[in-house]
């Protein structure tokens, strides 16, 4: 079968933190790229009384931790929008048995696509660097990587859809809001093709909808899916 020639593409996610009724179409960077990393500390188990005769995975992975926060703020462009979380840390079993391993994972989120890669970089050297100065090594999980990178839309694509929608639906439809720090798979659509995705509004207290993402609260205020429709179809035909 041959392939359908594709000139751009066009997608909608709906958002919580929008209300029902409203779509935002906003040229530029719109959801962030993620660098998401696991790192194993590995050093040499022993009794917590003689410290000197284990090499102690705890300390290197806890400077890490504060040294990973610190590179990043500094040697990373201060007008670039990144974050930076550390969400697991693990070691040990008892309180006085030094382990052999220490795990830490997390990620990073950003808006430019060099940025990823760099922030990786950044990451490997200082785990590696400040283990082997503590007589330990790393190890990475496989995902530590760059996962995804930033959802960036296209300046046409957006003025040309947006125009179509107001004519359809009337320029009280889009809605205004900011970066929106979550990762979205359609970047990767975005790599080959100029293309945009829009936020789609589904919150109504009314309802009860408008609980964060990813959580059991969650709901859609479905009445919100025909202006998606609506948007989809100012894509097609604009």
């Amino acid at each position: 079968m041959s392939e359908y020639p594709i000139d751009d593409c066009f997608a909608l996610h709906v958002y919580n933190d929008m209300p029902a009724g409203k779509i935002n179409l906003v040229s530029g960077p719109r959801m962030a790229g993620a660098v998401c990393f696991g790192v194993h500390v590995i050093g040499k188990s022993g009794h917590g009384s003689r410290p000197d005769l284990a090499k102690n995975p705890v300390i290197p992975a806890s400077h890490i931790v504060c040294e990973l926060d610190s590179a990043l703020q500094n040697q990373m462009n201060a007008e670039e929008t990144l974050t930076f979380s550390i969400c697991v840390q693990k070691a040990g079993e008892i309180w006085n048995a030094i382990p052999d391993e220490a795990f830490f994972s997390g990620t990073s989120r950003y808006f430019s696509r060099p940025a990823g890669e760099k922030v990786l970089a950044l990451i490997k050297k200082t785990c590696t660097n400040v283990a082997d100065v503590h007589g330990c090594r790393v190890e990475f999980e496989p995902y530590t990587k760059v996962l995804m990178e930033p959802v960036i839309n296209d300046q046409e694509v957006v003025e040309e859809t947006a125009q179509k929608l107001t004519q359809m639906c009337g320029p009280q439809v889009l809605g205004e809001h900011g970066l929106w720090f979550a990762s979205e798979t359609f970047c990767k659509y975005l790599n080959k093709y100029p293309g945009a995705l829009g936020f789609l509004g589904i919150a109504n207290p009314d309802l009860g909808s408008g609980a964060a993402h990813h959580n059991s609260r969650f709901d859609v205020d479905e009445s919100a899916l025909l202006l998606g429709v609506c948007a989809e179809l100012s894509f097609a035909l604009r």
